[in-house]
């Protein structure tokens, strides 16, 4: 059908033959980005943006060491951080920002020793109020080329009387503020997460990453792989307890 609609319109002039074919790929594109996946699903493990990596510079953070730097390996090496709003939510690791210095916490997944976790409570406000966890690529800050990769994987679970929901943000060069291109920055594209109070794999391609709507610029069709500047973890729902853990941060999808 849109093959009949390009040729009919070619007729009437090559200004409206592109205006149509760009609208149908355009909306072809964004039924693919937009279609949902399920992150815990192991047939994304066979996938070719979610196969496993057996490279050592697949790994981002495993934990093990138990000391807030990821990996050092593929020209990254990073650290860990926690943030929040200023209204009120109180978060622990506590933020660098107030003299705190993240720390992993024993009893990590697959029996490993140690694990990513942040707890606390968000505040209740008539403004937005969030609560996280990150790490970025490098350190200093600055963008890493993953474009190689196709995705990420992680184990996460959410502890007793915990809120399940996590928004699983992934900072790129339209974004970030730290890349001088935005300005409304941080609506980062990402994926909402219902994490279970078990440890569960979830695999992340980047393809089916998405912004918020209705905010943000500028606004990019897709993540941009070669410019990203870490992970987040961000928990949102007010006047609720939150105790998150991550662990084993990969990227997927190596080349073959």
């Amino acid at each position: 059908m849109t093959t009949n609609l390009a040729r009919r319109t070619w007729t009437a002039g090559r200004s409206t033959w592109t205006a149509i074919t760009t609208l149908t790929l355009i909306a072809g594109a964004a039924s693919s980005v937009g279609c949902k996946v399920n992150p815990t699903d192991p047939a994304l493990e066979t996938s070719s943006a979610g196969r496993a990596c057996n490279s050592p510079e697949a790994v981002i953070c495993d934990a093990d060491d138990n000391n807030n730097q990821s990996a050092v390996v593929g020209g990254r090496g990073g650290y860990w951080y926690t943030y929040s709003d200023m209204l009120g939510t109180e978060v622990w690791p506590l933020q660098g920002a107030k003299g705190g210095t993240f720390e992993m916490s024993p009893g990590g997944a697959e029996n490993s020793p140690y694990a990513a976790r942040i707890k606390g409570k968000v505040a209740v406000s008539d403004q937005p109020v969030q609560a996280g966890a990150g790490v970025n690529f490098v350190d200093p800050k600055g963008a890493y080329d993953a474009s190689q990769y196709g995705g990420i994987s992680f184990w996460a679970k959410a502890g007793p009387g915990s809120v399940t929901k996590v928004r699983l943000k992934i900072p790129d060069s339209l974004t970030d503020p730290d890349a001088g291109k935005c300005s409304e920055c941080f609506n980062d594209f990402g994926m909402d997460l219902m994490l279970s109070n078990e440890w569960e794999k979830y695999i992340i391609p980047f393809k089916k990453l998405t912004q918020l709507p209705g905010w943000g610029k500028p606004r990019g069709f897709s993540v941009n792989t070669s410019e990203l500047y870490g992970i987040q973890f961000q928990v949102n729902e007010q006047d609720k307890p939150f105790d998150i853990w991550i662990d084993q941060l990969r990227f997927t999808g190596c080349p073959e």
